[in-house]
């Protein structure tokens, strides 16, 4: 984004090694781009994982304005960027899109979704289960309402290096925008602490391969979470320039 704006440009797409964009989509941004308001944060697709069953799209086309947007494949304003303070890169990976669409929301920028377009995007190393095992938990997530069951219709490979920095991040963007209200829950199908720990946190747990390396990244990233420093944080609106 720095070396982008350097160099001249107003927006960036920002595509991560494992994405699979649909051909075209680059050229209908452009174009969407052209007509757009100066309000526009980010211009994106749909993102699904087409090897989890319960990943589905939405069918309707046109545009829907969203609160937030992966940082893959997503259309970034260098202007927009700058005004909002750039991304908190001591966040590092995990929860830096949450964050940074935060406050370009409570900045007054818009997140346009085109659903036209649809990423392929694969989340974490996953193995599926048996069809019957996958439909098993596909009806248990939809009789009991709880739509983290589907995910044990799949084994994942529980990445303790991963796990420190959701449980760090989520933390420490709740503290620094806590007067914006909630951010990064939505993410795992929740609404506070609580919720994640139910959703996330024990699902982390039961399905590690080294529980005891897991449960220490969770300890030790919930503890670099409550002692992250004030001084590193830019709230919306106030942020200066990078």
């Amino acid at each position: 984004m720095r070396k982008a704006q350097e160099d001249g440009y107003k927006w960036v797409i920002t595509i991560d090694q494992d994405s699979i964009v649909p051909l075209g989509m680059i050229e209908s941004f452009e174009t969407i781009i052209e007509h757009s308001s100066d309000r526009i944060g980010i211009i994106c697709p749909q993102v699904i994982d087409r090897r989890r069953i319960y990943s589905k799209p939405v069918s309707s086309n046109g545009t829907q304005q969203m609160t937030k947007a992966i940082t893959s494949a997503s259309c970034t304003s260098v202007k927009a960027w700058e005004e909002v303070g750039a991304f908190d890169e001591w966040l590092f990976i995990d929860l830096v899109d949450n964050e940074f669409c935060k406050r370009l929301t409570c900045s007054g920028y818009q997140i346009l979704r085109v659903n036209k377009w649809i990423l392929d995007q694969e989340f974490g190393v996953i193995e599926p289960k048996t069809l019957k095992k996958q439909m098993f938990w596909m009806k248990a997530s939809e009789i009991l309402h709880v739509p983290n069951l589907a995910k044990f219709a799949y084994r994942k490979r529980v990445s303790p290096f991963r796990v420190y920095y959701v449980h760090r991040n989520i933390i420490y963007i709740n503290r620094k925008l806590k007067k914006y209200g909630t951010v990064g829950f939505d993410s795992f199908n929740c609404k506070n602490y609580l919720g994640f720990f139910l959703c996330y946190t024990v699902p982390s747990v039961l399905r590690a391969q080294d529980k005891k390396r897991v449960m220490l990244s969770i300890v030790h990233g919930i503890n670099d979470g409550l002692h992250a420093h004030p001084s590193q944080w830019i709230s919306p609106r106030e942020a200066p320039a990078d």
